[in-house]
């Protein structure tokens, strides 16, 4: 090809990927224009004669300071978390700090909530009418501030409830019409997850549109979850529940506990950080929950706070819960059976899958070892992808298919197949 062909060639290319006019409105085209001005249209990728990587200077960025609703404790654009065990006033926290922020008040360490905000709280654990708002009241929280997610209207006007894992884009295009919003609260968090909350990748899908809200909108979002049975005295970020892309995405976690008093004294209650990317890891405040007569004949209760705590939350949880360290060990390998149960209920997977999934949930290889013959299950070889296979195993109906031996024509008992010393096989 000659050097003009190849010219022409060039410039018609150049034509199609940057046009002079726009194809939609015919408006006029600056020179490499990615884009119209007026209408919005834009080249397909397919047509863009030249592709490339685009590189961002680290000198070009303009840095910004973390944006805090509460300092040091919860920032805004971002999806922290509140974890703990069922019974030690997460929920209750939560609203503490919705009060703080519809009534401008101050937060536990004396620094004020500057401007008041609404707050925009999706929770399927409690009621409004008989928990929820007495709660709020409780704490003299700005109840017009505040609004409940309680259902999903589709184009028909059919109402259905709110499902966070699919409604989270609907729910934003709500959220902007609210401009002081300062915070989103999601009792339970693994509601925000469709598949299995125990699988990262599925996670990471779930809470992306959570996490994408929070800093479209600039606002704050508080997952509420639990901790995994039997995990005491292990670190606290551990202890989450589900897959360990919740800690991951979040930016903030925070762990409440009951303080046990040998003495029988007044019950106390701790809040403290657990993970944090964006500012210390340590510390927290006692607080005690309180109940309050809201209406006459109505109680509720609410948070009266302590003082501030000092010590990683690890110690401060071990503190509180009284333990030495030593982890309940039948709970953790009850925990582990139930994992396994559910990731081998529709048939047999790749052992490496499970073992992947389990370490994204928490759980040891060790522990899932230990697990494997309480939870009746057994390695088998795939004839068609050449792994090891995990599946349960099966009552068999017929007590003649039962015998797991053989008796060879040697007069020795066999298994119908060897056990393998791969290590795969032992996860």
């Amino acid at each position: 090809m000659s050097t003009v062909s190849r010219e022409r060639g060039q410039a018609a290319l150049d034509a199609m990927a940057y046009p002079t006019k726009c194809p939609e409105c015919a408006a006029p085209l600056p020179p490499n224009a990615t884009h119209c001005a007026m209408c919005g249209w834009a080249p397909s990728l397919a047509k863009r004669a030249h592709q490339s990587i685009v590189l961002t200077g680290a000198d070009s960025v303009t840095v910004k300071p973390i944006d805090w609703l509460w300092e040091g404790y919860l920032p805004r654009g971002m999806m922290a978390l509140l974890a703990g065990l069922p019974g030690c006033g997460k929920s209750t926290l939560a609203l503490a700090i919705t009060a703080t922020i519809t009534n401008a008040g101050r937060w536990p360490d004396g620094t004020p909530m500057n401007n008041p905000g609404s707050v925009l709280i999706w929770s399927s654990e409690d009621a409004m009418d008989t928990t929820l708002v007495p709660r709020l009241m409780a704490m003299n929280a700005d109840l017009s501030r505040v609004k409940f997610v309680t259902g999903f209207l589709d184009a028909e006007g059919n109402r259905r409830a709110f499902d966070p894992s699919q409604d989270i884009r609907a729910l934003e295009e709500q959220a902007a019409l609210i401009p002081d919003l300062r915070l989103l609260i999601v009792d339970p968090v693994l509601s925000a997850v469709a598949g299995d909350s125990h699988k990262a990748a599925e996670t990471r899908r779930g809470l992306q549109a959570v996490v994408d809200m929070a800093s479209a909108r600039n606002i704050a979002v508080l997952g509420i979850t639990h901790f995994r049975k039997g995990s005491s005295a292990t670190d606290p970020a551990e202890r989450v529940i589900g897959s360990q892309a919740f800690v991951a995405l979040a930016r903030m976690v925070l762990v409440a506990s009951k303080v046990k008093d040998p003495e029988g004294g007044k019950l106390t209650r701790i809040i403290a950080r657990a993970k944090s990317n964006i500012s210390a890891d340590d510390g927290g405040f006692e607080f005690f929950l309180e109940q309050y007569e809201v209406k006459p004949g109505i109680w509720a209760q609410g948070v009266q706070w302590g003082g501030a705590i000092s010590g990683s939350a690890l110690a401060l949880l071990n503190q509180a819960e009284n333990t030495d360290g030593t982890n309940d060990e039948r709970h953790v390998i009850d925990e582990a059976v139930e994992f396994l149960q559910n990731a081998l209920a529709s048939g047999q997977v790749q052992s490496k899958e499970v073992e992947a999934d389990a370490k994204a949930a928490g759980i040891s290889v060790a522990t899932l070892r230990r697990a494997k013959k309480q939870a009746k299950v057994k390695s088998v070889k795939s004839a068609m992808q050449g792994c090891w296979m995990l599946e349960l195993r099966r009552c068999s109906p017929n007590s003649e298919d039962a015998h797991p031996f053989v008796v060879s024509t040697f007069e020795q008992v066999e298994h119908l197949r060897a056990e393998s010393t791969e290590t795969e096989l032992e996860f």
